[in-house]
């Protein structure tokens, strides 16, 4: 017979398990979001440095979003040439997601900027 003391640890493990998963998946998210804003903002950069015109450095910044498996939300290059970018991806959750106020933690956005020059 298994005793009641390691059933209770087990579940307690378990439930516990569950909510760091739930409560640091943005978190992880945000992390893995962020390196792939960074890289989709150096692309276009290197892009404009190479000669390439905004429409084709915009192009080739959301192949780059989507090889990276984010969603290109904005891309602009101001009158200093320095790229703009903002992406986004929703984090894994089984339940928390699910509730009206926690949704917005699940949605997980990043911005990034990077600058033609030669380095």
């Amino acid at each position: 017979m298994i005793p009641a003391w390691l059933v209770k640890l087990v579940v307690t493990l378990a439930v516990l398990g569950f909510f760091g998963f739930e409560l640091s998946s943005p978190l992880i998210a945000h992390a893995q979001l962020d390196s792939a804003a960074h890289d989709v903002a150096d692309g276009a950069a290197f892009d404009l440095r190479q000669g390439q015109t905004v429409d084709q450095a915009k192009a080739d910044a959301g192949k780059v979003a989507d090889s990276e498996h984010v969603h290109l939300d904005s891309f602009s290059v101001d009158t200093s040439k320095v790229v703009h970018v903002t992406v986004s991806k929703d984090a894994k959750s089984y339940l928390l997601r699910r509730f009206s106020r926690t949704k917005s933690w699940y949605h997980v956005t990043a911005k990034a900027t990077a600058t033609p020059v030669p380095g």
